[in-house]
């Protein structure tokens, strides 16, 4: 299985910790879709500490989950460690400044990613200035 479409269910927190199970170890895994469910803070840690050694994920599109900043330690962490995810979408996913500040840290060790969907989100300025790292590196 190389593309799995998950998205306009109801999957939520709980829903993620028997879901991971199948993304744990899975070096076939190239696109993942979890957008339009009600995934919030628990839910995205649980998926981001599972796909964080995970060496095949080029696409995630986790749009239009409520996760805020409860999340973004661990999409920080799994940012860090991961070298080949090429597509994040993170439309519409309540983050503020505080999350983009730790998202753009980890945006500045990353040389894979091609594409960064961030819009319907509530960063401003500040939010913005955090990727200026990765906006300068990423244009040479």
């Amino acid at each position: 299985l190389q593309s799995l479409d998950l998205s306009h269910n109801r999957m939520d927190d709980l829903s993620m910790q028997s879901i991971v199970l199948w993304f744990e170890g899975n070096k076939h895994l190239k696109h993942l879709n979890l957008s339009s469910n009600k995934i919030e803070g628990k839910g995205s840690t649980t998926l981001f500490e599972a796909l964080k050694s995970n060496t095949s994920l080029l696409s995630l599109d986790f749009s239009n989950n409520p996760i805020g900043n409860s999340g973004v330690k661990k999409i920080k962490h799994f940012l860090d460690r991961n070298s080949v995810i090429e597509d994040l979408n993170f439309t519409k996913t309540k983050l503020d400044d505080f999350g983009m500040q730790s998202i753009g840290t980890a945006l500045e060790a990353n040389t894979s990613l091609k594409v960064l969907k961030l819009r319907n989100n509530f960063f401003g300025c500040k939010g913005v200035l955090a990727l200026k790292p990765f906006f300068e590196k990423n244009s040479r």
